[in-house]
């Protein structure tokens, strides 16, 4: 990661490089997040890719059986969709 958990206090940062956007850090430590994307930033990924990841999400929930390699390769999509955007290369 490019930021350092110490000086940041109990704030969790945007995973999208140069976003200075925060959550608390208790979210994602409930949740079992590993990164965050902001709002501005999720906004932008493509509905199919936030759907498709949401699916997978609702799936883990309901106890029903979810690959981690399916899941992380759906996040990877949307987070690289989202760096794509704030880069302004789409």
């Amino acid at each position: 990661m490019l930021w350092d958990p110490v000086s940041l206090g109990d704030r969790f940062p945007c995973c999208i490089p140069h976003c200075g956007r925060m959550v608390a850090k208790t979210v994602p430590e409930e949740k079992g997040w590993g990164e965050w994307i902001c709002g501005v930033h999720w906004k932008m990924v493509r509905s199919t890719y936030r759907r498709v990841h949401a699916r997978i999400l609702r799936r883990g929930r309901q106890g029903l059986a979810v690959p981690l390699v399916r899941a992380d390769r759906t996040w990877a999509r949307v987070k690289r969709a989202a760096v794509k955007w704030a880069a302004g290369l789409s």
